[in-house]
């Protein structure tokens, strides 16, 4: 499911949880009474990476990103809430940051749902606001790639009217 962009099937479930920092094992014993663990020594992968590995009963993948640092609550915070259908609700990332968080992640599958993204989403999107994260957290990394592939996809849009 992708709440802003073009929806597509994916064969996981993808979300981040606000766990803050010193309470992970008691998330992740939690959660694996709910789940199997899907890599060996999952427990302290999960404390060391801060991203539990786990599938379902049914055997569907779920990647869980363990959140506590000021912009990642910032994400949730801004988070909106999504209709999936029969009832049901799910607190999605705000368009805005699905943008940064796809940039700044940079991979083909992110590159071509943005560009989605970018054309269900155009009159939603702060441009200033976006490319201003995106470049602190490139900078953190030390990286500019994002910056200029971002640059180069929103040119190309502009070139062909998009």
């Amino acid at each position: 499911m992708n709440a802003w962009g073009n929806p597509r099937l994916t064969q996981d479930i993808d979300f981040s949880l606000l766990t803050g920092f010193g309470e992970e094992r008691a998330y992740v014993e939690k959660l694996f009474a709910l789940l199997e663990p899907r890599i060996p020594n999952a427990m302290e992968f999960a404390l060391i990476s801060r991203v539990l590995l786990a599938k379902t009963k049914s055997g569907i993948p779920v990647y869980i990103g363990f959140a506590g640092l000021p912009y990642e609550e910032e994400f949730i915070e801004r988070a909106e809430t999504y209709n999936v259908g029969e009832g049901n609700f799910l607190r999605v990332v705000a368009p805005d940051d699905l943008v940064l968080l796809k940039a700044f992640a940079n991979r083909l599958q992110d590159w071509a749902d943005l560009d989605e993204l970018i054309t269900r989403q155009a009159k939603r999107l702060n441009w200033v606001k976006i490319r201003e994260r995106l470049e602190m957290l490139c900078t953190a990394v030390e990286v500019d790639d994002p910056l200029i592939k971002l640059d180069a996809l929103l040119a190309e849009r502009k070139r062909k009217g998009r």
